[in-house]
């Protein structure tokens, strides 16, 4: 009961082509765009990133150095769940300006999408 209602203050969107909206909100609005994936070679690690340094986009992905603490250059950011059957497709993947992960215990190798997007989506509020 506690979260009745938030719903309605979250922007929820439907778009025909999901990879091409991720590329527009990076390029036209300076929004940092996020994939969450489980792969150990993901760009980030949500729990490597440290507070007030969500990083932003620069068009480079070779630099995360992430230099203005509010995210995508103060235009917030986007981060894309998959499903726990095949996750993001390639084309999406490759539209986000970053990949992240969740660092897990040896052992564990995935999560439910519902506990991996809380912990993804406080991971990256907290570090704005």
């Amino acid at each position: 009961r506690v979260s009745m209602g938030h719903v309605f203050s979250i922007p929820i969107v439907r778009v025909s082509d999901l990879a091409d909206t991720l590329k527009r909100l990076s390029n036209d609005f300076g929004i940092t765009t996020y994939a969450s994936v489980i792969d150990v070679d993901a760009d980030l690690i949500l729990e490597d990133l440290p507070k007030g340094h969500v990083v932003v986009v620069n068009n480079n992905k070779d630099d995360k150095s992430g230099d203005d603490a509010s995210g995508g250059g103060g235009n917030g950011w986007c981060c894309v769940m998959g499903n726990e059957g095949n996750g993001i497709s390639k084309k999406v993947n490759q539209a986000c300006n970053y990949r992240i992960r969740i660092d897990m215990s040896d052992g564990v190798d995935s999560l439910s999408v519902p506990i991996a997007t809380g912990i993804l989506l406080h991971g990256l509020r907290e570090r704005e």
